[in-house]
């Protein structure tokens, strides 16, 4: 046995050590609950970020009009995408995903790449996305088969 076929082998025997549970993918009501609390939390979180900044600096309070809301959407779109790219790099979860005991992780069971999140991140913006869960076997978004990655249950 050459050298490259054993270290292949313990390599083989601690990813089997590591791997200890099944992967099981996340039900349809953890991911529409993580969605649910990940969305509520970055309105809430955003819309308070607005409202104090405007009452500090009342001057650009009076000077708001209606073209200003374009803007609103467009930062709280870039708030939500850094928001999932940040919490996602780190630790593969959102609030959401915390509270559902849910994580991202890449196909094969490892932690994602940053490419894979920005990716992810990018493609939730994508109009038929939350469409896509329709009529499927399994809740894996248009956004996870992009960039591939799967979500998982943590079973503790």
């Amino acid at each position: 046995m050459s050298h490259f076929q054993k270290n292949n082998a313990s390599d083989h025997l601690q990813r089997e050590e590591f791997l200890t549970r099944p992967l099981v993918l996340a039900t349809w009501k953890q991911r529409l609950g993580t969605f649910a609390v990940d969305v509520t939390f970055l309105v809430v979180s955003f819309v308070l970020t607005v409202a104090v900044f405007l009452w500090n600096y009342p001057e650009v309070r009076e000077n708001i009009d209606q073209e200003d809301s374009i803007g609103l959407v467009v930062t709280g779109l870039f708030y939500g995408l850094i928001y999932w790219i940040l919490m996602e790099m780190g630790t593969g979860r959102t609030l959401g995903k915390f509270l559902f005991h849910t994580k991202v992780i890449n196909k094969t069971g490892g932690k994602a790449s940053s490419g894979q999140i920005i990716a992810r991140s990018f493609f939730r913006f994508i109009p038929v996305d939350p469409l896509w869960y329709l009529g499927q076997d399994a809740p894996i978004g248009l956004h996870d088969r992009f960039s591939g990655t799967i979500v998982v249950r943590i079973i503790d």
